[in-house]
């Protein structure tokens, strides 16, 4: 059946409109067809592949050779040797691949091609049908956002660098500044028994006829030599040495304690004693350290108090059985109470008047390692210290400590 003059005039020339539009696409975006017969080796190029490579505007055939002369000499080897394993026998189906290309006005300019390959019964390509697009532009943006990336990544480095000096200088600031908390209050604690040993060698050797006021002035030494131990031995106690742990009855600490403390804490004070249950068990600690911890709190409570009160002791049993507030485990635990009558803290201070080298003291009055050192052996002996406080109503210190079996 034929088709009619004017139809089939209509339809070609609807066919070359549409080519024509199909070639100006092709041409704005730089998109060039390339056909290769494989067999004879000839290549033919649409116009617009051979604007891309910088050629005549006309199609032309032109030899693989052709081809290989204007790649990029870094890119040559690479190229031609991917070509090649692509039109191998029973290779791929398809070739894609990125180059560049030198034209003959010294331009270079990135191609990407991609291409569909026919192949014989036998598997031998016998023809590539592709087309290859000028992706100049678009590596030179991705070259210029990687460059950006670099920036931004050696920027964030040397910023995070920065940081970190800045806070390894922050912490070794606090260091020295802790340090010098803490040699402050040695200082302080040291030259007021330097100075009581001096004025009472002074009154000694003034009073050699007088024994008793000789046995009296010894006594204050020895006192004022206790209390130098007792700064040795928040020392001693906060770089936490071994313990050397033994059963200890609360009663007979007790005892003890009281006598350590009424040459302690001074006359407006007062240290007022519990009974001990007969339930409350023996314990399981470094007789030490617990006598250091406990006068430690003795002289926190005293502190709290500028005006004089009374420190109460006590002791008892307490059975743990599931999650406590002071995360001790499972078990039994001999409870030891320090309470005072002070000043008391409010929440803030209370969160953090067990860390080491905080003191509510005036600067060079304190080390700030009385409650430090006390929660650390409690906690290095398997149990706990913890503190309940309000302003105005004063402090509750609780120290758990596991009982003997």
């Amino acid at each position: 059946m034929s088709v009619p003059k004017e139809e089939a005039q209509r339809l070609q020339s609807a066919l070359a409109e549409s080519e024509a539009k199909l070639r100006r696409v092709q041409r704005i975006g730089m998109v060039g067809g390339f056909e290769i017969d494989l067999r004879s080796g000839l290549n033919y190029r649409s116009a617009e592949y051979m604007a891309v490579q910088g050629l005549a505007a006309s199609p032309a055939e032109e030899s693989h050779a052709h081809w290989v002369a204007r790649l990029h000499p870094e890119d040559r080897e690479r190229a031609e040797s991917y070509f090649f394993a692509a039109i191998a026998p029973n290779g791929p189906s398809e070739y894609v691949q990125e180059y560049r290309i030198i034209t003959h006005k010294g331009e270079t300019r990135w191609v990407s091609a991609r291409a569909e390959i026919e192949r014989d019964e036998a598997g031998i390509a016998t023809r590539m049908i592709g087309a290859h697009l000028d992706v100049t532009a678009l590596r030179s943006v991705q070259a210029e956002l990687e460059r950006v990336n670099h920036a931004l990544e050696d920027r964030v480095r040397e910023e995070v660098a920065k940081r970190e000096a800045a806070q390894a200088r922050a912490a070794h600031a606090e260091r020295l500044r802790a340090l010098g908390q803490l040699a402050s209050g040695i200082a302080h604690d040291m030259n007021n028994v330097l100075q009581t040993v001096i004025g009472v060698a002074e009154v000694i050797s003034l009073s050699a006829e007088n024994p008793a006021q000789v046995l009296s002035m010894a006594d204050a030494l020895r006192r004022t030599a206790e209390r130098g131990a007792a700064v040795t031995s928040r020392l001693l106690s906060f770089a936490r040495p071994e313990l050397e742990v033994e059963v200890i009855h609360p009663v007979e600490l007790l005892e003890r304690l009281t006598e350590v403390l009424q040459h302690t804490l001074g006359r407006e004070y007062r240290c007022h004693i519990l009974p001990v249950p007969p339930d409350a068990p023996a314990m399981l600690a470094d007789w030490r350290q617990l006598e250091t911890a406990l006068i430690n709190l003795a002289i926190n409570a005293r502190d709290a108090m500028p005006k004089g009160g009374r420190i109460t002791f006590s002791a008892a049993a307490e059975q743990v059985e599931g999650p406590h507030p002071a995360k001790l485990a499972p078990g039994l635990y001999l409870r030891l109470e320090v309470r005072d009558e002070g000043v008391g803290m409010d929440e803030e201070m209370l969160a953090e008047v067990t860390q080491p080298f905080f003191t509510t003291k005036p600067a060079g009055q304190g080390t700030g390692l009385g409650l430090s050192t006390a929660k650390g052996f409690a906690e290095q002996s398997g149990g706990a210290l913890a503190l309940e406080s309000r302003l105005g109503e004063g402090t509750v210190v609780k120290l758990w400590m596991p009982a003997a079996a």
